[in-house]
């Protein structure tokens, strides 16, 4: 399977990335700024993805993610 990519951030890809953040309830956080923010997001983006679980069930704050 190939996998089109067009390097290009537009509209769509904006609005992807912030309705993540709002289910992931890190509307506050800065990913793309801050590396552990980006680290944070990539752990729900992980954790969401091993429990094949739809984004927003688990989210920031709730306690959710343990370390």
């Amino acid at each position: 399977m190939e996998i089109d990519y067009d390097g290009i951030w537009g509209s769509q890809s904006d609005r992807g990335y912030k309705a993540l953040l709002s289910d992931f309830g890190m509307e506050c956080l800065h990913p793309a700024k801050y590396v552990s923010h980006y680290m944070l997001f990539l752990d729900y983006v992980m954790m969401h993805g091993f429990a094949d679980a739809p984004a927003g069930t688990y989210r920031w704050g709730d306690g959710a993610l343990v370390l």
